[in-house]
Order: C-alpha cells, then structure tokens, then sequence
C-alpha cells in the first residue's frame, strides 16, 4: 500500500479528534495550543504539536523529517496508544 499525504494528514486529524484538539491550527487568529500537525521539509514529513500560545511546536517523535511510509507507521502505533 502506498501511503499518501492525504492518508497522514487524515490521520493527524483523528488524533486531533481522539485527544479532543482542535482540528485547525487558529480559531480566530488564536493559535490553538496542543494542536498536532503534519509538518513537511527536506523531502520529508514529521508530526508536530504546538506547545503555546506563541505557535511554539515540537517534533512528537523526535525523528526529523522521515518518509510519508515511516511518519504513517509511528502515527498509527501513536493513535493505538491513545486509544487502549
């Protein structure tokens, strides 16, 4: 299966809905703290949250910017976690 960015995002948003975040980064020009977030750069994609009110983020996995296939894998062990 070839995983799309479509599929991460999707699945960036169910983890926003799981943990009861905002699905959008700003309601009102307020940044919404604990929203998680794709982030892509270097060829890559990571997961993020912002941190505080000033859009402070950090990398969820500490891993970087890794491939679409490897960021999809650790979100989904990262949701199962959420949920058991």
């Amino acid at each position: 299966m070839q995983v799309t960015t479509r599929d991460i995002e999707q699945l960036a948003t169910k983890i926003n809905k799981i943990k009861g975040k905002s699905i959008d980064r700003k309601t009102n020009n307020i940044i919404n703290v604990g929203h998680y977030f794709i982030s892509r750069a270097y060829y890559g994609f990571s997961f993020y949250q912002i941190t505080n009110k000033g859009g402070a983020c950090v990398d969820v996995f500490e891993s970087g910017h890794i491939t679409k296939r490897e960021l999809y894998q650790l979100m989904l062990v990262f949701e199962q976690g959420i949920t058991s």
